[in-house]
């Protein structure tokens, strides 16, 4: 039965949603990666956590979640990574781990509908953004412009979850957790899943679930404080509407296109959301989004400031890479040493880097070592999680 959106979710849609929802569940648990699949790189006696792995009815997929990524400081450090805004006065603005959260919220509903692996769903999306720099988007296109070559954030999430993690010893996550977090970045192109695994394909449609209509929420909060936005009246007009049709707050928004995407999906056989009246309002409102982000971008201004801290960066510590050592600042870090380079000398701008700021700790385990930003490094086959389980 088709089922027509009407602006607001009734009692009666509810009953109608579930109705509908109740025969699908489950339905691609044929696809879904099991716990008897996980490899991980080291042996358990090279792993802090080595006493969990590989436990008779432990799964995998939640200690790579509870015990390796939640207590993470990549995790720590995505709190006061830009979401949308850098450095909000209001607090319920979002950063990149609220922002991760609610990636995590969307993926285990929709793994727990369809029958993936939830675990690794949650997994997924915990680490999907902990290769984000300072500014978020912004510090990858300064990087990006810096160095010459094309720096994403989804690619060093796994260099840090590897090689920077734990005194550079790592985080030994499984390879399906690093792989969801190598391949959930679509931009504003095509949501294409034909190369994904069932996990994947959940993890990358709740990204952009979630920041499509989180976003909206704090582009509202924007329009009522002083921040500058760049739009006219019509763009911001034409974002109003685009989410209007899909309903009156992030809950309804979101829980119809989880409801249209586990539909979809059912009928297909995979996971899918490309089609329906849902999809065209989703695809209408995060295409409108699209044109919010850059007029938010601090990049019209040359990066200010991004420049001079990366220079010294890399007089200080001739012995690390100048954009590994960039991309693990946060936000207040970048503020700081900007206010500062130029104005102090060189040995008080390092002491400032190896003792207040948040990189002062990660530091004494990048010097002399040999790190690539560019390399995500899953090119190896691993070690059977569960062959310790026997």
């Amino acid at each position: 039965m088709e089922y027509k959106l009407s602006v607001k979710i009734t009692p009666a849609d509810v009953r109608f949603l579930r109705s509908e929802l109740a025969p699908i569940i489950g339905c691609l648990c044929r696809l879904a990666t099991p716990a008897s699949a996980a490899v991980r790189r080291v042996l358990r006696d090279e792993d802090g956590d080595g006493v969990l792995i590989g436990l008779p009815g432990v799964d995998p997929y939640w200690i790579d979640a509870a015990l390796k990524l939640m207590p993470s400081r990549g995790l720590r450090r995505a709190a006061h990574h830009t979401q949308v805004v850098t450095e909000p006065d209001n607090l319920h603005i979002r950063t990149r781990r609220s922002h991760s959260d609610e990636v995590a919220s969307i993926a285990v509903m929709i793994a727990s509908i369809l029958g993936a692996n939830p675990a690794l769903c949650l997994a997924g999306a915990l680490g999907h953004d902990i290769g984000h720099t300072p500014l978020g988007h912004f510090g990858e296109m300064f990087l990006t412009q810096k160095t010459g070559q094309n720096f994403r954030h989804e690619v060093f999430g796994c260099v840090a979850a590897q090689h920077i993690e734990r005194s550079g010893n790592g985080l030994n996550l499984t390879k399906q957790t690093l792989r969801i977090m190598h391949r959930h970045s679509r931009g504003s192109g095509p949501l294409l899943v034909s190369e994904l695994s069932l996990e994947e394909a959940i993890v990358m449609y709740a990204d952009k679930i979630a920041y499509t209509f989180a976003d909206y929420n704090d582009f509202c909060r924007l329009l009522t404080s002083d921040v500058w936005i760049g739009l006219s009246p019509r763009d911001i007009e034409a974002i109003h509407v685009a989410m209007r049709r899909l309903g009156q707050s992030q809950r309804e928004r979101v829980a119809r296109c989880i409801v249209a995407l586990c539909r979809e999906s059912a009928g297909v056989g995979y996971v899918s959301f490309c089609q329906g009246e849902a999809f065209n309002f989703f695809e209408a409102a995060r295409q409108a989004m699209y044109k919010f982000y850059p007029s938010n971008n601090p990049s019209r201004h040359g990066f200010p400031g991004n420049g001079a801290v990366y220079d010294s960066l890399a007089e200080i510590f001739p012995d690390i890479n100048t954009t590994v050592l960039f991309a693990l600042l946060c936000d207040d870090d970048l503020e700081k040493l900007k206010k500062k380079v130029g104005l102090i000398a060189t040995p008080a701008l390092e002491s400032l880097l190896v003792s207040k700021l948040s990189v002062a700790d990660i530091i004494p385990h990048l010097r002399g070592r040999t790190i690539d930003p560019f390399d995500p490094d899953l090119d190896w086959e691993g070690i059977p999680d569960v062959s310790y389980a026997t």
